[in-house]
C-alpha cells in the first residue's frame, strides 16, 4: 500500500472533524482531511441538496461511505436509508449516525443492483473506490463474496422520498434499474448520481449510456459543476457531455422528474439589492423549494443580491451589459459593448440550456436576444416605468419600448396597475396582466428582531424613516424638507434615511446641504436587513415621484408602522382607502400635514397601523404570486414540449419522404450519377454547419431583434 493509504483502514486513526462550508461534526481517517476540512468537498452539490431537499422528507443514500451526505440530510431532520458494502466504512458511518444524534435510519450491508445474486466486491486502497467493478484509479486490496440486493426491496412501502443519492463506482445504470418500483411509488422524487465516465468504461457501459438511462426513466439530468457553481441541462443540449468535463474527471448530476423539472435563467438589471431584485430573490428562493431551477445573470460580480445567490445556491453569471435608459443621454456605443458581451457568450448560453428566459427589469432588453438565439419562451416582468419613477432617458421613445417589450414577450406581468396602465397606453393591443408581489409577514417579523444599533438620539422622539437608494426618483429631499419645517416648529422628531448613497453624488450632496447638518436627520448607508429599523420606527414615509410598486410600502404595514405616501404611481393600490395617508406628488405642505396628523392622533395611528395591515395581508397573499409564475413558466414548457414533438412529427415525415425521393433517384440515374449528388448534398450540409457555427449567423438573432428599435 502507498504512502498515502497507510492508515486509510486504520480504526486507531479515525479522527474527529467539523467540515468546511457544511459545518457538520464526523469522524474520517486522516487522508480525507483534504477533502472536508482544507477544502470544502464538492461545495456547490452539497450547498444544492441543503437548500433543495425538504424537511422531514426521506434520504436514500446509495454508496454512502461516511455519509457526508446522509448528514447534510440530517440537518432537514430526514430519514436515512444508507448503503454501504464496506465493512469499514460502516463503521465510521455508524459512529457519525451517533456522532449527528441520528436515530432514525436504517443501514445495509450489500451492494446495490438490479437483482439480487452473487457477486465479487472489490475492496479498494481507496475507501470512497469501492464497487462491484474495479475502479480503474485504485488499487484493489480485498476481494468480498456477497450477494447484491435489489434497491426495490429494502425500499418496499417507502413513500416519503425526496432524494436518492447514488455513488457506486460504476454500477450506477443496474442500482437505477433496481429503483423501478420506488420511483413510480415516489414520482417526485429527485436523483443525485455520480457521472464517472471511467468507470462506466470498465463496467462495460458507454459513459453515454448512463445519461440515456436516466433519460429513459423520465428524467432530466443537470450536471453540476461544483468548480464554477453552476448547473448545465443535459438533456436535448447541442453539447456532448465531452465538452463539459474531461473524461479522467468525475461530475454529480442532478436528476429531476421531467413533469416537475423548469429552468429558468434570469436576468437582472442589477447586482445589488433594491426592490425588484429583492422580489427576484423571493421569487428564486421560492421556486428552488419548489424543484424549479434558476440561473441568474447579473451585470457586476459584487452585490448584496450575489450575497444570497451564494448563499442559497442559486447559480448566476456575470455579464457586463448595460441599461437602455440614462441619467445621461446615450448613443450606440452601449448597443456595441452589451452586444458584444452577449455574442461573447453564447456558447455559455447554449450549454446552460434553458427551458425560459426571463427579464426582471424594463431597462434591460438582453433576455430577449438570449431567447431569440436559443429559441426559447422569453417572460417580461415590467417593474420600473422607467422615465416617471428614476427619471431615466431611454435611448429612444417610450413608444417604441412599450412596442418592443410587447413584441418580444410570450408572458407579460407588470408589479402594479399603474405600471400595466401606462405602458398600455403606449402600445395596443394589450397584452400582459398585474401580479403583485408576495410577502412572509412571519420571516419580516423575525427579520424584524434582529438586533442593530439604534441610529436614532432622541429617546422620546417620533421616529420617520424613509427608505430607498438615494436618488432624485426616491425625492428625499421633499422628506427632509418637510421634516426640518416641522423641527424648526419645535416637534420633536427625527428622520432616518436609510439607503445606498455615493458621498460623491450630485443630489446626495445637495442632501446634506439642505439638512443643515442637523443631528435629527440622519444618512444610514444600505443595509442586509433593513428590518429591524422600521422595528426602531414610528412611521414610514414615501415620496418617491411615481413609485412603480411599494415593496417599502407593503413591508412597513406588514412591521406594523403606516405609511405616509405620495398620491402617484403603485402607492395608491396599497393604501388607496386611506385618504389621510396620502399626499399629491411634491406638497411639502401636505407632507408635514400628514405627519402632524399622525403624531397628534396616537390611537388614529395605532388603528390605521392595525386596518392597513389587515387589508395588505389579504391582497398581498403569502403564495399566490409565486405559484402564478410557476404556472407561467410550466406552461411555457408545456408550448415547448409541443413545439417539439410536432417537430418530431414534421421530421418523420421528412425522413419519409426522402426515401420516397431516394427511391426516384435510383430510376433516373445510374449509379455514378447518383454518387455525384450524394457527394454535393454532403458539400451542402458541410457548409450549411460552418454556417451554423459561425459567429455572424449566431448574432443574426441579435440583429434582427434590435434593427427596428435601435434602427441599425
Amino acid at each position: 500500500m502507498s504512502q498515502d493509504f497507510k492508515t486509510e483502514y486504520s480504526i486507531k486513526d479515525i479522527q474527529k472533524i467539523t467540515t468546511n462550508g457544511s459545518c457538520i461534526d464526523m469522524y474520517i481517517t486522516p487522508r480525507y482531511l483534504n477533502h472536508y476540512v482544507a477544502n470544502n468537498y464538492e461545495k456547490f452539490t452539497s450547498s444544492l441538496l441543503k437548500n433543495l431537499i425538504k424537511p422531514n422528507s426521506t434520504f436514500v443514500d446509495i454508496g454512502a461511505h461516511f455519509g457526508y451526505y446522509s448528514l447534510i440530510a440530517n440537518q432537514k431532520d430526514a430519514k436515512i436509508f444508507a448503503i454501504e458494502p464496506v465493512p469499514f466504512n460502516r463503521l465510521i458511518l455508524r459512529k457519525n449516525f451517533h456522532l449527528n444524534q441520528i436515530t432514525e435510519y436504517k443501514l445495509i450491508s450489500r451492494p446495490a443492483s438490479n437483482k439480487s445474486e452473487e457477486v465479487v466486491f472489490n475492496i479498494a486502497n481507496a475507501s470512497d473506490s469501492s464497487g462491484i467493478s474495479k475502479n480503474p484509479n485504485t488499487k484493489t486490496i480485498q476481494k468480498l463474496k456477497t450477494k447484491t440486493i435489489k434497491c426495490d426491496l429494502f425500499l418496499k412501502n417507502v413513500y416519503n422520498i425526496d432524494f436518492i443519492k447514488i455513488d457506486t463506482e460504476g454500477n450506477e445504470i443496474s442500482v437505477i434499474d433496481g429503483l423501478h418500483n420506488t420511483l413510480r411509488n415516489n414520482p417526485h422524487a429527485r436523483l443525485i448520481i455520480e457521472f464517472n465516465p471511467k468507470c462506466q468504461i470498465v463496467s462495460n457501459n458507454k459513459p453515454e449510456d448512463l445519461l440515456e438511462k436516466i433519460e429513459s426513466i423520465g428524467y432530466d439530468s443537470y450536471l453540476i459543476d461544483d468548480e464554477n457553481s453552476q448547473i448545465y441541462k443535459l438533456n436535448k443540449n447541442k453539447y456532448a457531455w465531452t465538452e463539459f468535463m474531461d473524461t479522467n474527471s468525475y461530475r454529480n448530476i442532478l436528476c429531476l422528474p421531467k413533469k416537475d423539472s423548469i429552468f429558468t435563467v434570469y436576468f437582472s438589471h442589477s447586482s445589488n439589492l433594491g426592490g425588484a431584485e429583492r422580489s427576484l430573490l423571493d421569487l428564486l428562493i421560492n421556486n428552488q423549494k419548489n424543484g424549479f431551477l434558476s440561473t441568474v445573470i447579473v451585470p457586476e460580480d459584487k452585490g448584496l443580491l450575489i450575497d444570497y445567490l451564494e448563499r442559497y445556491s442559486i447559480p448566476y453569471f456575470v455579464i457586463p451589459y448595460s441599461w437602455w435608459a440614462s441619467i445621461y443621454k446615450l448613443d450606440n456605443t452601449f448597443i456595441r459593448k452589451s452586444t458584444n458581451c452577449i455574442c461573447e457568450n453564447i456558447r455559455y448560453f447554449e450549454k446552460l440550456n434553458p427551458d425560459n428566459a426571463f427579464t426582471n427589469t424594463s431597462v434591460i432588453p438582453w433576455g430577449v436576444t438570449v431567447s431569440n438565439i436559443l429559441k426559447i419562451k422569453h417572460i417580461w416582468k415590467v417593474n420600473e416605468f422607467i422615465d416617471k419613477d428614476h427619471r431615466l432617458k431611454p435611448f429612444t421613445s417610450m413608444e417604441d419600448i412599450s412596442s418592443f417589450i410587447h413584441e418580444n414577450s410570450n408572458s407579460l406581468i407588470y408589479n402594479s396597475n399603474s405600471v400595466k396602465d401606462y405602458f398600455e397606453k403606449l402600445y395596443k393591443p394589450v397584452k400582459g396582466q398585474t401580479l403583485y408581489y408576495s410577502f412572509n409577514e412571519k420571516l419580516l417579523t423575525n427579520l424584524s428582531k434582529n438586533k442593530v444599533r439604534n441610529p436614532y438620539r432622541y429617546k422620546n422622539s417620533t421616529k420617520i424613516i424613509c427608505v430607498g437608494g438615494i436618488s432624485q426618483g426616491k425625492n428625499q429631499l421633499l422628506a427632509i424638507k418637510a421634516c426640518l419645517s416641522l423641527i424648526n416648529k419645535n416637534f420633536d422628531i427625527e428622520l432616518l434615511l436609510l439607503g445606498r448613497y455615493s458621498s460623491t453624488d450630485k443630489y446626495y450632496q445637495t442632501l446634506k446641504k439642505v439638512s443643515k447638518n442637523s443631528d435629527r436627520i440622519i444618512f444610514h448607508h444600505e443595509v442586509e436587513n433593513a428590518y429591524p429599523y422600521f422595528r426602531l420606527s414610528d412611521i414610514s414615509v414615501v415620496c418617491s415621484n411615481n413609485e412603480a410598486f411599494g415593496r417599502v410600502t407593503v413591508e412597513s404595514i406588514l412591521l406594523g408602522k403606516p405609511v405616509i405616501g405620495t398620491n402617484s404611481g403603485g402607492t395608491p393600490e396599497i393604501i388607496g382607502k386611506h385618504p389621510e395617508l396620502l399626499f399629491e406628488l411634491n406638497n411639502q405642505k401636505q407632507l408635514e400635514e400628514k405627519i402632524l396628523f399622525l403624531i397628534n392622533n396616537n390611537k388614529i395611528l395605532k388603528d390605521l397601523a392595525l386596518i392597513c395591515k389587515r387589508e395588505v395581508k389579504l391582497k398581498f397573499d403569502n403564495l399566490k404570486y409565486y405559484k402564478n409564475i410557476q404556472h407561467i413558466l410550466k406552461h411555457n414548457k408545456t408550448n415547448l414540449l409541443i413545439k417539439y414533438k410536432h417537430e418530431l412529427e414534421c421530421t418523420k415525415n421528412n425522413v419519409s419522404l426522402e426515401e420516397s425521393n431516394n427511391e426516384i433517384i435510383k430510376y433516373q440515374y445510374n449509379k455514378d450519377e447518383n454518387n455525384y449528388y450524394i457527394k454535393e448534398i454532403d458539400k451542402l450540409k458541410e457548409e450549411i454547419s460552418i454556417i451554423k457555427d459561425s459567429k455572424l449567423y449566431k448574432l443574426w438573432p441579435i440583429y434582427n431583434t434590435l434593427k427596428k428599435l435601435f434602427r441599425i
